[in-house]
């Protein structure tokens, strides 16, 4: 949060009375703030049909927090690292490191990420993971 760096995308696309609207990370905290105001004020809504986070580097995804809080979501998109740590812990020379261990480590290490899966969650958001070949 101490950088004035980030990115963060707004689409609205389709026609009118049909339009979809993205947000493809959020930036900062701040450019949350931003992104959420310019939905309301320039697009008329509260809804937003797909948020994706790229990579889950604080100044892309504490944005997104400020998405998720305060506006409607359809859809997130996001890596889980967390979830896959059973397929991973082969990769690190530590033998005393578990699956759970490794899943807890990899959510502290991205605890911005993991707050936002968290929101998604309990708002009840759709979570999909952009791998290749999968949707």
């Amino acid at each position: 949060e101490n950088t004035k760096n980030g990115d963060a995308i707004v689409i609205r696309y389709g026609k009118e009375g049909n339009y979809k609207i993205m947000v493809v990370d959020g930036g900062t905290k701040e450019s949350g703030k931003q992104v959420v105001e310019h939905i309301k004020n320039y697009y008329g809504t509260s809804y937003v049909d797909y948020v994706v986070n790229t990579h889950p580097d604080i100044d892309h995804v504490s944005g997104l927090v400020t998405v998720l809080e305060e506006l409607e979501v359809g859809e997130l998109w996001m890596h889980l690292p967390w979830e896959h740590s059973s397929e991973i812990r082969d990769m690190f020379k530590d033998g005393r490191i578990t699956d759970n261990s490794l899943s807890e480590r990899i959510k502290n290490s991205l605890n911005k990420a993991h707050q936002l899966y968290e929101i998604a969650i309990q708002k009840e958001i759709p979570i999909y993971e952009p791998f290749a070949g999968e949707y």
